[in-house]
């Protein structure tokens, strides 16, 4: 038995659709596993953001007290002179040997954590303009893809 052209045409056209989806389910995977992936970026991003703010927060707070206690040592050096000597050398020597080096190694830490998280806050740029021409690449496929399919 021959088949009619129609009935070749059509055996055809169902072997050219398996062998077509064949071809595309890979390329589907990986745009969805590409989707996935940055979303979980965007993610990521977004709670390096949260940190940086609480950072700043945080440094502003001390900020505020490092000026407190820049004040308190004003008032200390104004009293100084009306103080007896015993007194002032206590209060100085308190604050010399213990309050001050505290603040400075507290400092040191919030100082270097900022410059840590400022350090990779320009490089959030870049990676926000990688995200947008991935989406954009993601969205361009899909649509020659439905074209073609």
């Amino acid at each position: 038995m021959s088949m009619t052209n129609e009935e070749l045409l059509l055996a055809m056209s169902e072997m050219f659709d398996k062998k077509m989806a064949a071809n595309l389910n890979p390329i589907e995977n990986r745009l969805d596993r590409m989707d996935s992936r940055l979303e979980r970026i965007e993610v990521r991003l977004d709670r390096v953001e949260e940190r940086l703010d609480r950072v700043e927060t945080r440094l502003d707070g001390v900020e505020e007290r490092l000026g407190g206690v820049e004040e308190g040592l004003n008032n200390v050096r104004g009293r100084v002179g009306r103080v007896e000597h015993k007194i002032v050398r206590i209060e100085v020597d308190l604050l010399e040997n213990n309050v001050l080096p505290r603040l400075s190694t507290i400092e040191a830490c919030y100082t270097s954590t900022y410059q840590r998280y400022q350090d990779h806050a320009d490089q959030m740029e870049s990676v926000y303009e990688n995200i947008k021409l991935l989406n954009q690449t993601v969205i361009k496929h899909s649509q020659i893809l439905k074209k073609i399919s």
